[in-house]
């Protein structure tokens, strides 16, 4: 411990120096942060040429202990688009089938967990580039870019917290139902109730289908059917699963929800959810799209 003050002492100077040397040079360094900027963009979406641009960078910035982040972030990028590309190759490669292997989903858990180490590294990079080397030109979008990398952490940050929710899932062996509203025919919840996607889980797979919900309501006895309030007796006599989520306390609709499923004699959900289009254009959004094999057309945010 006797020598760990004289270390830091001596790393501390390093740090002054190399910062004074940097300064010295900011003029080179800005012309070599544009040329970087430049190369970026022309690199997209590809990871080889941002691994190319990962060099250029390590060429380009030199080796100090205040730029060290900077230098590796670019190679970060990288990391993130290769390991976009194993999601898509657990998924999209091949035409999947209505029984998913868990093994896929935790491999994709498993990605995104090192895409969001990766945006963690971006982001640190971002905070401890010295003000003096950002040209006023790009400051803007630095913290433009900076806002945008949190906001998508914190949203990935959410994603991977379902995994823990998805293994419980597994092990009790749960189903799953996301009601499909449609936003047109107005209902307390988001919309009326036309189909639901169906998700039984066990501890190797994930089974889904999609089901019509007047072929569930048509398996419901007649002499269990609820008469309905007579503010809605215009819409329906009696109660029924596609009218289920008219109340606008959501636990109280999924719960009659799942009664409906009981009475039908089908397997009753443990967790529902409920979602409008707008949600699948933000999925979509996130993926960039994906490709429908059956009619061998794009699905994008713009056709949706």
């Amino acid at each position: 411990m006797k020598y760990l003050g004289a270390f830091l002492l001596v790393i501390g100077l390093l740090g002054l120096g190399g910062g004074f040397v940097l300064q010295s040079q900011g003029d080179m360094l800005q012309a070599s942060v544009f040329d970087l900027i430049d190369s970026a963009e022309e690199a997209g979406v590809d990871a080889k040429k941002w691994r190319e641009v990962s060099v250029m960078a390590k060429d380009e910035i030199p080796w100090f202990p205040g730029l060290i982040k900077i230098r590796n972030a670019f190679g970060e990028v990288a990391n993130i688009l290769d390991e976009a590309d194993r999601i898509q190759g657990e998924f999209f490669v091949e035409e999947l089938g209505n029984e998913i292997p868990l093994e896929k989903i935790w491999n994709t858990f498993d990605s995104l967990g090192r895409i969001d180490e990766s945006a963690e590294n971006i982001e640190d990079a971002i905070e401890v580039v010295p003000d003096w080397l950002i040209p006023a030109a790009i400051e803007v979008q630095r913290n433009d870019g900076l806002e945008q990398l949190r906001f998508a952490r914190e949203k990935l940050g959410m994603l991977i917290d379902l995994e823990d929710v998805i293994k419980r899932w597994a092990k009790n062996e749960e189903r799953l139902v996301i009601i499909l509203q449609n936003p047109n025919e107005p209902r307390s919840t988001g919309g009326f109730m036309g189909s639901l996607l169906v998700i039984d889980f066990d501890e190797e797979n994930l089974v889904w289908k999609f089901q019509d919900i007047y072929g569930i309501d048509r398996l419901i006895p007649q002499d269990k059917l609820v008469p309905t309030p007579d503010w809605f007796r215009g819409l329906s006599d009696n109660l029924s699963l596609r009218d289920a989520n008219f109340w606008p306390d959501f636990p109280t609709s999924a719960g009659e929800i799942r009664n409906f499923f009981t009475m039908a004699g089908e397997k009753s959900p443990v967790t529902v959810v409920a979602i409008t289009p707008k949600w699948v254009k933000v999925w979509l959004e996130l993926i960039g799209g994906t490709r429908l094999p059956k009619w061998d057309i794009g699905f994008t945010p713009e056709n949706f």
